[in-house]
């Protein structure tokens, strides 16, 4: 039989640079499937470093890099006689024409925009490889027709010699006419100096004129566009409005499927990682819109305070666990300081909350290269009136506690200069600028978010030392006997026996979205119904009579708003639960809809646990959870005390495999370590597998250096 699959003789080496670990994978995937050698580099000076000692047949490049970028790497690779040859396909979200034509420019022989296609990256690649293997038999063919062109020299010279006698020929009379046409434009140029005096006071005058006239006109736009200005902002928060709902809508089914898959058994390690490519991306691409959305609503001053009662300290957990990987990945400190009298269960924004200190500890980690990390949290004395809070002696007087909260990092501090402008939207500092991530959003959403709540950030930076983002905020203390409940972390994997068969009524206009509730609750043998719009949901909610019905709120013929109107007005109706489904993220629309007879209201996308938390919550199923399993070690830190007992020929091989990129060979020399140490296994084995070489390399360099020293 036959294999699809094309067999290469001799398989090309191609090297792909993205600084995006996730961007790596699934092009490796592709490639190695083909049968391509690939190595991955996550920086410009990464591949150039490798490219030292070691020749691709072709590079894929990605332009919007920190350090160098993709246009500075190439302009590196064809200055240098060894990799001038090499071909180099850019691939960039970039899609505007002048990022093409640059890139051709600089050297480029192909450019292929994000998101890509497979079967795009593999032809063009099949393409490029093929032209390189055409044009070295050009190459050689050339050289076999240099003696011809050897004898060829003398007949050139002779033709250049005569050339060049004509050049001066017609140099000495082109020399003769332009002096001869000099003098007629010293004449003309006399004769105009004498015109121009004759006319500037009437000049001047028709100026001033013209001037009045453009003072009145200015005026007059002014006011014009100063109502088009309204205009424009009434309908760029419509805009946004339908534009929320269309980018979170395919959303909702692109992160719920990934739920979905991810808890099946069965899913081989490979998928699972893939599953989790997909999730990180989604909900990357969700903050991004998030983000937009939260400046728009604090412009328009639709941005409120939605306080609720949580535990703070389980919001502190939590942000520790997200983010403890990625700084152990960059071998960084993560430190959380908790004062002993900082109470446990507050009432204030959990969600705004929680958004700050989010956007302040990923820009800790995001600019710092090595130290540490450290969140503080400790209870400020209330007995002084605040003015940044605006405390009333109500207030002084109630169950009220100011908090400060301070994030600092021992990165590359911010220059004196741009601190004035950091909380604007849209501005980054030189070192956001260099690292080509993020909006320049997060602190200006930041700061509004904290004002909000009744404080402000403060800043303190030293270049070179470090910055510090710290800011009050005056929170609500909750009673201890009527603390919130915990939602359980754990998977619900079935129901509790004993219960009724609950009907539940899944009503959404998109298909994808009624296929992701169908198959999330179909395994818990739930009765299930669809709708595809508000009539239907009238109709089988008086013939059929279910439990509770997930709503969609937008939706052709009836909207969830009416059909709920409709169900709720009946006897029947009033004892079923409706859960509303919107992918609005207008605070004022969840009042509207609660006004519309809705027991709850949910954003699309949502959690599967949110799920799990309406059925319990609206109509009393009870789930079974999988069993707590073991807190795993955090990572274990790395550190050339670690490596230095280890064998110098093994490690020499791991770090002659690191500076080629040689990921596959870097894992086998790792694997023999395994049975001796595996927590060390486990580490060196995730610095190959998100495509660190550069920290792998520096720590095994420091310890063959304090070795030798």
């Amino acid at each position: 039989m036959t294999s699809q699959i094309e067999t290469i003789e001799t398989p090309s080496n191609i090297l792909i640079v993205d600084n995006n670990p996730d961007n790596l994978t699934v092009l490796t995937a592709i490639l190695t499937k083909r049968g391509y050698r690939v190595r991955p580099a996550t920086s410009g000076q990464m591949a150039l470093m490798a490219l030292q000692k070691y020749q691709p047949n072709l590079i894929l490049l990605d332009i919007v890099m920190p350090g160098l970028d993709g246009y500075e790497v190439c302009r590196h690779l064809k200055a240098n006689e060894q990799t001038r040859h090499i071909p180099v396909i850019f691939m960039s979200v970039l899609g505007e024409v002048l990022n093409k034509v640059k890139a051709f420019e600089v050297g480029g022989v192909d450019y292929i925009t994000k998101p890509f296609q497979a079967e795009e990256i593999l032809a063009r690649v099949k393409v490029h490889l093929e032209l390189r293997k055409m044009q070295k038999i050009v190459e050689q063919k050339n050289q076999q027709l240099l003696q011809e062109i050897y004898e060829h020299e003398q007949a050139k010279e002779s033709l250049k010699k005569a050339n060049e006698l004509l050049y001066y020929l017609v140099r000495i009379d082109a020399l003769t006419q332009i002096a001869n046409r000099l003098h007629f434009y010293e004449f003309l140029n006399d004769e105009f100096n004498k015109a121009l005096q004759e006319r500037k006071p009437l000049e001047r005058t028709r100026e001033l004129q013209e001037s009045n006239q453009q003072l009145v006109m200015a005026k007059e736009q002014a006011d014009i566009a100063k109502e088009q200005a309204d205009v424009a902002n009434h309908a760029k928060s419509t805009f946004l409005a339908n534009m929320s709902h269309e980018l979170r809508t395919p959303l909702n089914a692109i992160l719920g499927f990934a739920q979905i898959m991810n808890r099946s058994r069965s899913l081989p390690a490979e998928h699972r990682d893939q599953v989790g490519i997909i999730t990180r991306s989604g909900e990357h691409l969700l903050n991004l819109i998030n983000q937009v959305l939260d400046l728009s609503k604090i412009e328009a001053g639709h941005a409120t305070l939605n306080p609720s009662e949580f535990d703070l300290f389980a919001l502190l957990n939590d942000l520790a666990n997200m983010f403890q990987l990625k700084a152990t990945e960059k071998q960084l400190k993560l430190i959380f300081e908790r004062a002993d009298d900082v109470p446990q269960y507050i009432r204030t924004d959990e969600v705004k909350l929680r958004q700050v200190l989010v956007n302040l500890l990923n820009n800790a980690l995001k600019f710092t290269k090595e130290g540490s990390v450290i969140l503080k949290i400790k209870n400020e004395e209330l007995g002084i009136t605040n003015e940044e809070l605006r405390i009333s002696p109500v207030i002084l007087n109630s169950s009220f506690v100011i908090l400060n909260f301070s994030v600092s990092d021992t990165g590359h501090g911010i220059a004196p200069d741009e601190l004035k402008n950091l909380f604007e939207s849209f501005v980054q500092t030189a070192s956001g600028r260099q690292a080509h991530e993020g909006t320049g959003l997060g602190l200006a959403i930041s700061r509004k978010f904290v004002q909000l709540m009744g404080g402000d950030i403060q800043v303190k930076s030293e270049l070179g030392r470090g910055s510090s983002f710290s800011f009050e905020i005056q929170v609500e203390l909750v009673d201890t006997a009527t603390k919130p409940e915990l939602i359980t972390k754990r998977q619900a994997i079935a129901l509790e026996p004993g219960q009724p068969r609950y009907r539940l009524l899944i009503t959404d206009d998109n298909w994808a979205n009624r296929q992701l509730l169908m198959q999330l609750l179909n395994p818990f043998g739930f009765e299930l119904r669809e709708a595809r719009n508000g009539q239907e949901a009238v109709t089988i909610s008086k013939e059929w009579q279910p439990h509770l019905i997930f709503m969609d709120m937008r939706m052709p013929v009836m909207d969830g708003y009416e059909a709920t109107k409709q169900i709720k007005s009946t006897t029947q109706g009033m004892a079923t639960a409706i859960i509303a489904l919107t992918a609005s993220t207008l605070e004022e629309e969840r009042s509207v809809v609660l006004s519309a007879g809705c027991d709850d209201y949910m954003r699309k996308p949502f959690r599967e646990a949110d799920i799990f938390e309406a059925l319990t919550k609206h109509i009393g199923a009870r789930f079974v959870y999988e069993e707590e399993t073991t807190q795993q070690a955090p990572p274990m830190v790395l550190s050339a005390d670690l490596l230095a007992p280890l064998p110098e020929v093994w490690r020499a091989e791991l770090q002659e495999s690191v500076e080629v990129l040689d990921a596959a060979t870097a894992s086998q020399l790792i694997e023999q370590i395994r049975p001796q140490d595996g927590a060390l296994a486990n580490a060196l084995a995730d610095l190959v597998k998100n495509y660190q070489f550069d920290i792998l390399q520096e720590l095994l360099t420091t310890t063959n250096s304090e070795i030798n020293a």
